[in-house]
């Protein structure tokens, strides 16, 4: 039998045969929520194993038996000073290698990282399960927001209620127009782009200690610029007001290493442009365009705090199902830590 180790990674040094194996091990944690998925590719795999932007670092860690992987730890550290104070955790074990100690290592790891990084909170999110749950609670990091994530597939679009939503919205005759772009935003929308995405600070974080990152044009180019490494492009909806001013926007992933699988990005209506239909005009419009433009496209995934019941209401009536929840869990590192510690006193 194999010791387990756990150890930091630097996506650059990660050889073929190691992003394979984190191929596969993604692939079997998903296969647990949905066998029929196709496997995640390599290609998929290496872009995960990215090291962060100007605005945000992301620390990777892997745990081995011998030669091979049987979990993963995703840290994010957001520069922020609002966030400067959360290790952010996300851990992955191979069902086949779960209650070995793998993840309490990774764990560990990822603490002595957030002591280094002078980190008070812990944010751990993941798969809302029974498994993960017993894992969460023994080292007392309590539930604090549950995502529903959804699906819509769009072989079963109702493209006649996309057709209504788009023709319908008040905004419509009141002359808001919509203006929309596939990957970089261009220059001369850019600033009503970011006010229209701020909407985003409205969402909920129900009893989480987190605040949605700012907003600003630097963010946004450097975010871009990070997703076409990584193979992503972002298709965007953007609806401005009579006055050419910014109203809602809406915003979808594709990504080159997953090309059957859309991943809805933000969604937001400025405060006064609420109550015209405009989230469903811009919604209904995206949809149509996939279909139109991007026949690859067979999903489009979303997540939605299950206290965010306006956006959930959208997604409900265009078609969208429950696919899986997430659970997020928070608290401080000094009582995550003093947990593991007496976890460990008491397996001796």
């Amino acid at each position: 039998m194999n010791y387990i180790t756990t150890r930091e990674i630097h996506v650059e040094d990660v050889t073929d045969s190691e992003v394979q194996q984190v191929a596969d091990l993604m692939s079997a944690c998903a296969a647990e929520v949905d066998p029929k998925d196709p496997p995640f590719t390599t290609g998929f795999a290496r872009g995960e194993l990215h090291g962060g932007t100007a605005v945000r670092t992301m620390r990777r860690l892997f745990a081995t038996a011998g030669d091979e992987i049987v979990g993963l730890g995703e840290l994010e550290l957001h520069h922020d000073d609002a966030n400067k104070h959360i290790l952010g955790v996300y851990l992955q074990v191979h069902p086949t290698h779960r209650r070995q100690g793998a993840g309490t290592m990774l764990l560990e790891h990822a603490l002595k990282i957030g002591i280094e990084e002078d980190r008070s909170s812990v944010l751990a999110w993941g798969v809302r399960s029974e498994v993960s749950a017993a894992f969460w609670d023994t080292f007392a990091l309590p539930e604090k927001q549950v995502e529903r994530m959804s699906r819509l597939r769009l072989a079963d679009v109702d493209q006649d209620l996309m057709t209504e939503w788009r023709t319908t919205s008040t905004a419509r005759p009141a002359g808001y127009t919509l203006h929309s772009w596939l990957g970089a935003c261009p220059d001369e929308l850019l600033t009503k782009y970011v006010e229209a995405y701020r909407a985003m600070y409205d969402a909920p974080f129900d009893e989480l200690d987190l605040s949605m990152p700012e907003i600003t044009e630097e963010s946004i180019r450097v975010t871009e610029t990070n997703h076409a490494d990584r193979g992503m492009t972002e298709r965007v909806v953007l609806a401005l007001d009579p006055d050419c001013a910014p109203a809602a926007v809406t915003e979808i992933a594709l990504l080159s290493t997953r090309p059957w699988h859309a991943w809805q990005q933000g969604t937001s209506t400025i405060a006064a442009h609420r109550g015209q239909g405009l989230g469903r005009w811009i919604k209904a419009e995206m949809v149509m365009q996939l279909l139109e433009e991007h026949p690859e496209v067979a999903v489009i995934e979303t997540g939605n705090a299950s206290t965010n019941a306006s956006m959930l209401n959208i997604n409900n009536a265009m078609g969208f199902e429950v696919h899986e929840e997430e659970t997020a869990r928070q608290a401080s590192l000094v009582d995550v830590l003093a947990a593991v510690e007496a976890h460990r006193s008491s397996r001796g």
